[in-house]
């Protein structure tokens, strides 16, 4: 990366590794193929702990411990551009997935009530919209996130100790499983 950065966020899209914000609005985009990093355009607000995701060739990172405690803004590569989308509920430390043409952010830390969170939300990229979905078994702030076969998997994190808790979230029944937890507490990986 051309500039020190932490707390950043990393989204592949279309074989390229975009390193989005980090105590800046910094947005550069690594090229395998070429072996070159470029800088494009600033996100719209500076940004750290944020959470960020791909759907259909656009980048949309939500909310932040900058500027942007409840914003959601999208990036298009094509017209190298950041625009605001609907709010969401205010939180940082965050971890987030897309499904299909939506994104569920899990968790984190909220600043409006300055706890540990277990909240699920769920962006839509057609509508613009935020809905509330069934909240995390237990609060976490900074874990892991995957998507496998359609379900979303929620791994480790904290709240006042590192955890080792596997949760599966699966959308077409808006419900959560525990699953076997891993060997290791981990957080911020």
């Amino acid at each position: 990366i051309p500039v020190a950065t932490a707390e950043h966020v990393g989204v592949m899209l279309n074989n390229k590794i975009y390193i989005i914000g980090g105590r800046s609005a910094n947005t550069y985009m690594y090229d395998p193929t070429e072996n070159s990093w470029v800088q494009k355009a600033m996100m719209i607000s500076e940004d750290t702990e944020h959470s960020g995701a791909a759907v259909d060739n656009k980048i949309y990172i939500m909310g932040g411990s900058g500027d942007g405690y409840a914003t959601t803004r999208c990036y298009d590569p094509e017209i190298d551009t950041w625009t605001s989308k609907a709010s969401m509920s205010s939180r940082y430390r965050h971890t987030s997935q897309a499904i299909g043409t939506n994104i569920h952010t899990v968790g984190g830390y909220s600043p409006s009530s300055s706890s540990t969170v277990a909240s699920h939300s769920m962006y839509n990229t057609l509508t613009n919209t935020w809905t509330t979905k069934k909240a995390m078994t237990s609060e976490r702030q900074t874990p892991a996130s995957a998507v496998v076969n359609g379900c979303l998997y929620v791994l480790g994190g904290y709240t006042s100790y590192a955890h080792t808790s596997n949760y599966m979230y699966d959308p077409s029944t808006n419900t959560w499983t525990t699953k076997y937890s891993m060997p290791v507490s981990l957080v911020d990986h």
